[in-house]
């Protein structure tokens, strides 16, 4: 629609655009002119002058308020944290050949367990985290906030140990959620005021991993019970319904409603991002439909209603592209994991998700993930232009890896950086006692910074499938850095093997640029890159 204000012809807005006035705009503009020359309308001259002049002053500031957010982005910090896997049944003085747990015949591996280790009560590679160590991570994030502090938290799935069933006599539910609701607790209490500017709403967003069900992948395909166990967990905690408005009310409603039918939900974080929560433990190939050898098209819905949500993205984006984006997060990512390098997601899933983002690429700001304790990176079709899937480190060292966690920087609707935190496991303290636990979380260190540590300028799937995916195997440099990354270590006879070892480079190289099986399989027989 034609904007009616008091200038005659085309205005011109801040972007350069033109904008056409209507008619009664133009003889408006042509009134006010008159009276300002001094041209005389009876007795209401006066007043019309004033009101045309309100106006003009209005249209003034209303222009120069546009022009300022035009020039000016907003920009901000948020914080993700991963894979905590808090363990409370963690003995500090057992061997991970038992997985740091006091022998029991729930675990059957009385015999296998070595029980007179020096203590390690912050952690022990091989075993998932005591409390100790997710509450200093915790509190190493607080201490490590950016000027301003973070403007959200992201907490990418897997609360829960591994394999809580095994240990748990009976019903194991109530432990899971006790485990989830105490590594919420840990958060808030370390992180009390994350929500600082550009944000309103939840201060903390949570995803669910494949052990934050009753049992590992164990989420119900023919009941959704669980999820309403947790949905008044996480949406009762005081946050979501703490509202100003009927509208924001309602907004938490469809947020819990979603989550409660299938783990997913959305919300406006800011003017600049929609987060996206994604149900992802549903894709898995790990995941027990009732039919093995067929999954539904659409479970839970989710695919459909993420189309609706990014087409309604797409709609409202305005003229300078600076409309919020959808910020993509889930547990489980697509591709091949990087352990023994085989799919995550089912077929069908991939095919159906890549398109997806591909096609509404230009209203995603980011996919971020979790699940593989490594810090790596997965591209989509060299067609597509949605960006990379970022993966997170873990808190839990349970695959080898040191404990991390990462620091996001956004640039308006734009991801433009990230911080990789990582602290060295065998540097943490031997006992608990007097002021050890504090000093640990000064332990955890930046380790590389995404942009200075590849050499690239942004987090296009461009330049990272350019400097990064395309000279993992042709340059030195490049896969020492990528290697240093996935386990935020250099040094040690892991990396080192691993370092040397032209198999793993090679699969690394052809799982970063490949989703599907058949094309990682290509790319290790060379017949792609």
């Amino acid at each position: 629609a034609d904007l009616h204000i008091a200038v005659a012809g085309n205005a011109v807005l801040p972007n350069g655009q033109n904008m056409t006035v209507n008619s009664d705009g133009v003889a408006f503009a042509q009134l006010v002119d008159r009276e300002v020359a001094g041209e005389k309308h009876g007795s209401r001259s006066c007043s019309w002058r004033l009101i045309g002049l309100l106006l003009l002053v209005s249209l003034i500031a209303w222009i120069s308020a546009l022009a300022l957010r035009t020039q000016q982005q907003r920009s901000g910090y948020f914080l993700q944290l991963s894979d905590l896997h808090l363990d409370p049944f963690y003995n500090a003085s057992i061997s991970s050949s038992c997985y740091c747990n006091r022998p029991s015949a729930a675990n059957g591996q009385a015999t296998a367990c070595r029980q007179d280790l020096p203590p390690q009560p912050f952690g022990r590679q091989g075993c998932d985290a005591p409390e100790a160590l997710v509450r200093a991570a915790i509190r190493a994030a607080a201490e490590q906030a950016p000027p301003g502090g973070y403007d959200f938290v992201l907490l990418t799935g897997d609360f829960v140990r591994h394999d809580v069933e095994k240990v748990v006599a009976g019903d194991s539910r109530p432990v899971v959620r006790s485990i989830i609701s105490h590594a919420l607790a840990m958060v808030e209490e370390h992180l009390p005021n994350t929500v600082v500017h550009h944000v309103s709403g939840l201060k903390d967003f949570f995803v669910l991993g494949n052990n934050d069900f009753e049992r590992d992948y164990g989420e119900d395909a023919d009941s959704n019970s669980w999820l309403l166990l947790l949905a008044d967990m996480f949406f009762g905690r005081g946050h979501a319904f703490v509202s100003s408005s009927m509208r924001h009310l309602s907004s938490a409603l469809a947020e819990k409603s979603n989550f409660e039918k299938g783990g997913y939900f959305a919300r406006a974080v800011s003017s600049d991002f929609v987060l996206v929560v994604l149900n992802t433990v549903i894709y898995s190939r790990h995941m027990q439909w009732p039919d093995p050898t067929q999954a539904p098209a659409d479970p839970v819905g989710q695919l459909s209603w993420l189309r609706s949500l990014l087409s309604g993205l797409r709609q409202r984006t305005p003229f300078d592209g600076r409309g919020a984006k959808a910020l993509i997060v889930g547990h489980i990512p697509p591709g091949l994991d990087n352990f023994h390098f085989t799919p995550l997601w089912r077929e069908e899933f991939v095919k159906a998700y890549e398109g997806l983002v591909s096609e509404f690429a230009d209203v995603i700001a980011g996919q971020l993930y979790a699940h593989q304790h490594q810090d790596m990176f997965r591209l989509m079709s060299p067609t597509s232009e949605a960006p990379p899937v970022f993966v997170a480190g873990a808190v839990s060292p349970v695959y080898q890896n040191n404990p991390g966690f990462r620091v996001w920087r956004y640039d308006g609707n734009t991801l433009s950086d990230f911080t990789s935190f990582g602290a060295d496991l065998d540097s943490f303290p031997s006992e608990l006692a007097g002021s050890n636990s504090n000093a640990s979380s000064k332990l955890f260190k930046a380790r590389y910074t995404a942009r200075a540590a590849f050499g690239v300028s942004s987090m296009s799937a461009g330049e990272w499938r350019e400097k990064v995916g395309e000279r993992m195997q042709s340059s030195a440099d490049v896969w020492h850095r990528y290697a240093e990354a996935l386990w935020l270590k250099d040094g040690g006879e892991q990396f080192e093997k691993a370092l040397a070892s032209a198999s793993f480079r090679k699969k690394c190289s052809c799982a970063a640029n490949h989703l599907l099986a058949a094309d990682f399989a290509a790319c290790l027989m060379g017949e792609a890159d």
